[in-house]
C-alpha cells in the first residue's frame, strides 16, 4: 500500500536480511545501535541496502537516502520501514560518560508473550 514516503509495497524481509548480520540479536529482537551502522558501512552492506530500498521511495523522499549518512538518518530509515510494515520497535536512550545515544529494539517475533520494558 503506497504512503507519502513509499510508492510501492516493501517486504519486511528486506529489513530483516539487512539487520541480521550487523545487529546484536536477542531472543526476540534486533538491537540497532551506532555500532550496527558502522558495521554495515565497513562491510559495505549499507550501500547495498540503500540501493535495494531506493526504488520503493518517492522521488521527493529520497533525500533520506542521500549522503552524508548520519546515525540519525540511519535510524529514520529503519523507523520508516518499521512503521510502514507494522514492525514493532522500541527506542531506548543509553547514557554513558555524559553522552547519550539512541538504540532501537526491532522485534521480529510475536510480542504477545513479552514486555517492551528495557532490561
Amino acid at each position: 500500500m503506497p504512503t507519502h514516503i513509499f510508492k510501492e509495497s516493501m517486504d519486511h524481509d528486506i529489513l530483516f536480511s539487512f539487520l541480521q548480520p550487523i545487529c546484536a540479536v536477542s531472543n526476540n529482537h534486533y538491537i540497532v545501535n551506532y555500532e550496527s551502522l558502522k558495521r554495515a558501512q565497513f562491510d559495505e552492506q549499507y550501500d547495498n541496502f540503500i540501493e535495494t530500498i531506493r526504488p520503493f521511495y518517492h522521488l521527493s523522499k529520497r533525500k533520506y537516502l542521500e549522503p552524508p549518512m548520519t546515525y540519525k538518518r540511519f535510524l529514520t530509515i529503519i523507523r520508516q520501514i518499521c512503521n510502514y510494515n507494522s514492525i514493532p520497535y522500541k527506542s531506548i536512550i543509553k547514557y554513558a560518560h555524559s553522552t547519550s545515544s539512541v538504540e532501537y529494539y526491532i522485534y521480529f517475533k510475536d510480542l504477545s508473550d513479552c514486555t517492551l520494558s528495557p532490561k
